[in-house]
């Protein structure tokens, strides 16, 4: 009887296996994401395969790719157009790739009613065509908050907003730690600075002291405090021309010679809210916050209304200088919670004609916080802090752009 029992309960339970183990057809497609081929400077080919096509019709199906987790809409993406098949399927890209990115792929079909994803595979890209951006450097910077970028003709130097001063070497792409900015002021400091000779000048909008660093001695030195005009946490910006500092607090505009250490006033600005400002052939070019593009000619003290820019408008933008050209773009709102994406159009100006065009697009979501720039010799740089860098130390990425 024991063993009638048993018996019959192997039968119960093997029935019921059978039955959980049959395959039931599913409405949804079923993905894999394979591993990348044919990585080259030119680009790269991402490879997929359908392991089974559901009920569903299939309406878009192809990659989507980051240097992040990808997520449509969120990242870049290629559709493909070839009917969906139950077998392996691949694109190529030959633009868009930053060089010495680790990117992270994803295969991806969409029905009427699902959005599937298969498994996520990395590669490391070593560039595309037409791309001008490749990741340099990863270093540990312990600034926090805004940062500034500023140049001499052979050194980068990045300025945080809580005194944190780090020197660039374009030459074996190192960061290297400087006595930290003796400001006076909070936490809530934000510079303007600009380059005479072998100088950097620093001013700041809490506290009227101006430094000035020596970079061949590597040390600070106090100088003639600024005008005295309450900026609160309003932008100022800064640029030099020849041998003269100019300083831009919301619509005064101050000149500084380095030679008697005094300021003077030079008049009222014909715009305000200047985002940025970029110094090419002795002249100024800044952006206010309605797009226009303003000049300021050195020789005659006059500004003009040369221009408006093109691209996306988020508030801040990024800008630098290559050659006789600025580049401008990546539009963004600044760090704070819930900020939505940066945009990655990018634009060339050239001041001779005055015309702009869009050139390769930032190849990545920047992260909207501590953004930084500069210029040596024939590249320009941009840097952000690593939004999935999780040390104690922060992480940042350095990007050299070299126009295409």
């Amino acid at each position: 009887m024991k063993q009638l029992c048993l018996f019959m309960f192997f039968v119960i339970l093997t029935a019921s296996c059978t039955e959980e183990a049959a395959i039931i057809p599913k409405d949804f497609p079923v993905i894999e994401t394979l591993n990348a081929s044919e990585i080259s400077k030119d680009g790269v080919t991402l490879n997929g395969e359908f392991l089974t096509l559901g009920n569903n019709e299939i309406i878009e199906y192809g990659f989507v790719f980051d240097a992040y987790d990808p997520v449509l809409n969120k990242a870049d993406c290629v559709v493909i157009l070839s009917e969906a098949k139950e077998n392996a399927f691949s694109t190529s890209i030959q633009r868009g790739l930053a060089g010495n990115i680790t990117y992270h792929v994803k295969a991806y079909a969409k029905t009427d009613l699902h959005l599937i994803y298969g498994n996520s595979m990395e590669f490391e890209s070593l560039g595309s065509k037409e791309n001008p951006w490749d990741l340099i450097h990863e270093p540990l910077m312990s600034g926090w908050h805004d940062a500034i970028g500023i140049s001499t003709e052979n050194m980068g130097f990045i300025l945080f907003q809580s005194e944190s001063f780090y020197a660039f070497n374009p030459q074996t792409n190192e960061v290297i730690r400087k006595p930290d900015i003796p400001m006076d002021g909070n936490t809530g400091t934000i510079y303007a600075s600009f380059t005479i000779d072998n100088n950097i000048y620093i001013i700041s909008n809490d506290s009227r002291e101006v430094l000035k660093y020596d970079i061949a001695d590597e040390n600070w030195s106090k100088l003639a405090e600024r005008p005295s005009i309450p900026i609160d946490v309003s932008p100022i910006l800064g640029f030099g021309i020849q041998n003269k500092g100019y300083l831009i607090i919301k619509r005064q505009f101050f000149g500084y010679s380095p030679e008697t250490d005094t300021w003077n006033y030079i008049g009222a600005l014909p715009f305000t809210a200047v985002s940025e400002a970029e110094v090419i052939n002795d002249c100024a070019y800044v952006i206010s916050s309605n797009k226009e593009v303003w000049s300021f000619n050195a020789d005659n003290g006059v500004w003009n209304n040369d221009n408006t820019y093109p691209g996306e408008w988020n508030g801040k933008i990024v800008c630098f200088t290559q050659g006789d050209r600025i580049y401008c773009g990546m539009g963004y709102y600044g760090a704070y919670s819930g900020a939505p994406l940066p945009s990655r159009d990018f634009w060339e100006y050239n001041p001779g004609n005055n015309t702009w065009k869009r050139t390769a697009d930032f190849p990545l979501y920047h992260s909207q916080s501590e953004v930084f720039t500069f210029s040596i010799d024939a590249y320009a740089y941009f840097g952000y802090f690593d939004p999935a860098f999780t040390e104690d130390n922060n992480g940042y990425l350095i990007f050299r752009f070299d126009s295409p």
